[in-house]
């Protein structure tokens, strides 16, 4: 047998994509179909296992009761009865199936397709049917055209359990967008011993109303998040609605329903109610609440709507906490220095958690940290020890997960101890108002830090010598950003202000300095103003390109998902 036209590989990667597209062939009609296909253990009366039902098998059966072979291609097949016997009642029943008298014994598997809302059939639909076996699909017959009845398998195995595979395809319009790509196909069983079963497909019109929402919350992160796996909806009684649902926006009957979440391989888990994570999370967000979703949640659709609030409560696996290391230096000694205050800040740009300490020449270790995303932690330094200055900057850092990471924050301090009588300004643009945003400043020599965190009027000292000064970055929801010297506003200011007459600054906010004998040689005045006219035609072209980029992206997708369903149609 040329098992390469019968079997698909099932590799995991490839089935996400591929099989549901598989669907495109020539179509029978709705009508009571008999399986031809061969199988691993049994299609009943497929002796030869070559994939058929014809009189070559009743050939190969005759042969072999006549003792003319001693074996047949698939023994289990020729047992027609399957009453553990082969013998000539097996033959006359073979040979009344042959001429379409007998339908196969075996189990009757009944598919029909309908509309989710209603429960009607709907008008056509192309089903194919596999079975699913260890990393392989075997095809049961042809593509099949429900024309809006149900379709009747007849001759499937019920030695044992069986899995099957059932891919839809070629629905009506309205229907054929929403229930898309791997949503096209139903993964079931049938129990040993089962007579006949009943299959219904329940398909979601485009523009069926989303009343059920599943809120997938990330208390890592803090935010909602999908992703991390789908939702298997069926209702009490164990009938599908949804087996792989992403985004926890659906649409439902009223009814009782059960939902379970399978996860995808990321290193997260659900919240559990009483867990230490938990308390955490309440302290800074009062209103969360958890609940036990180890065996599912319950739920009711009543009047259109859920009986209660749906939450997916995402958090980390156990004992998978992040670490952080900070240590201090003389910058100048390279030894560990005592003296520094510092903080830690979780959630930065949220609710801003603070754990502050004294630096005591040891390595200070954050065990057990939880936050996730961008800019999860930052450590700030609050002061340094008299005869040091500022000359490091904060530092941050963003997990992906809770995973046990661990990172390393090294502070360098250097020594100074002249006087402190040195400071800047920043002013708005047009209105030229003192600058009172969360921006702070550095000073930087050649390649080299040497202060940071600077606030505009804050007095500071540093050693003779030549200097850069720049802004460090402004929060996202800022309106104020320094312009570049080609920029819109960064134009009219080179007309009203001297803030580019060095020729050394090419943005507004930043400034070349001299200090000489402990005092600037001159007043630094920065300035900023509306964000969007500051931009530089550079950063106007980037973004441009990744909003080109990101089309293409999308083009690329639809173009490679398109090639998946042309690849699929050859076989």
């Amino acid at each position: 047998m040329d098992i390469k036209n019968h079997i698909k590989a099932l590799i995991t990667a490839a089935v996400m994509a591929a099989v549901p597209a598989a669907v495109n062939h020539s179509s029978a009609s709705a009508e009571d179909y008999i399986v031809e296909n061969a199988q691993v253990l049994t299609l009943f009366g497929d002796v030869n296992f070559d994939g058929n039902l014809g009189i070559s098998d009743a050939v190969q059966l005759n042969r072999y009761l006549l003792g003319r072979i001693n074996e047949v291609g698939n023994i289990k097949n020729a047992d027609l009865l399957a009453d553990g016997v082969i013998d000539i009642f097996d033959m006359v029943y073979l040979r009344k199936q042959l001429i379409a008298e007998n339908k196969p014994v075996g189990t009757k598997l009944s598919v029909k397709v309908v509309d989710m809302m209603s429960g009607e059939p709907l008008d056509c639909a192309d089903i194919r049917l596999s079975e699913m076996n260890g990393d392989y699909l075997y095809d049961i017959g042809d593509t099949i055209s429900t024309n809006g009845e149900d379709v009747n398998y007849y001759g499937l195995p019920n030695d044992k359990n069986y899995k099957y595979f059932l891919t839809v395809d070629e629905l009506p319009k309205g229907y054929d967008s929403g229930y898309a790509i791997w949503d096209h196909v139903v993964i079931f069983d049938i129990e040993g011993g089962t007579s006949e079963k009943e299959l219904v497909v329940r398909v979601a019109a485009d523009n069926a109303e989303k009343n059920v929402k599943f809120t997938h919350m990330d208390w890592c992160q803090g935010r909602e998040n999908i992703g991390y796996g789908n939702l298997f909806i069926t209702d009490k009684e164990g009938n599908y609605y949804y087996q792989r649902q992403y985004t926890g926006e659906m649409a439902l009957p009223d009814g009782d329903y059960h939902a379970d979440f399978n996860f995808f391989d990321y290193p997260v888990a659900f919240v559990e109610p009483d867990s230490d994570f938990a308390a955490m999370v309440k302290e800074n967000y009062p209103d969360a609440q958890f609940e036990d979703l180890s065996n599912g949640i319950d739920f009711s659709v009543v009047n259109g709507k859920p009986d209660r609030e749906l939450f997916l409560n995402f958090g980390p696996m156990e004992n998978s906490g992040n670490i952080i290391n900070v240590n201090c230096y003389d910058s100048l000694t390279g030894k560990p220095l005592e003296g520094v205050k510092l903080s830690l800040v979780e959630a930065p740009y949220s609710y801003a958690k603070k754990t502050s300490w004294v630096s005591d020449g040891t390595t200070k270790v954050f065990n057990d940290l939880y936050r996730t995303g961008y800019d999860c932690y930052k450590v700030v330094v609050e002061s340094v020890p008299d005869g040091y200055i500022k000359s490091s900057r904060d530092q941050g850092v963003g997990f992906g997960y809770a995973y046990n990471y661990s990172t390393n924050f090294d502070f360098y301090f250097t020594p100074y101890d002249g006087d402190k009588e040195l400071s800047f300004d920043v002013l708005t643009w047009p209105d030229k108002q003192p600058y009172t945003g969360d921006c702070t400043y550095t000073v930087m020599q050649g390649n080299s830090v040497v202060l940071s965190g600077i606030k505009p009027g804050e007095k500071f000292g540093i050693k003779d010598g030549e200097y850069m000064l720049y802004a460090e970055s402004y929060g996202d929801n800022e309106p104020y950003r320094g312009a570049w010297i080609n920029s819109e506003l960064g134009q009219e200011l080179a007309k009203e202000t001297d803030i580019f007459a060095d020729g050394a600054a090419f943005r507004s906010d930043m400034a070349k300095f001299t200090v000489k004998d402990g005092k600037l040689d001159k007043v630094i005045t920065l300035y900023v103003g509306d964000k969007d006219k500051g931009l530089s035609d550079f950063e106007k072209e980037e973004i441009a390109n990744q909003k080109r980029e990101e089309e293409e992206r999308i083009q690329k997708e639809m173009e490679y998902q398109e090639w998946l369903l042309n690849e699929a149609e050859k076989e």
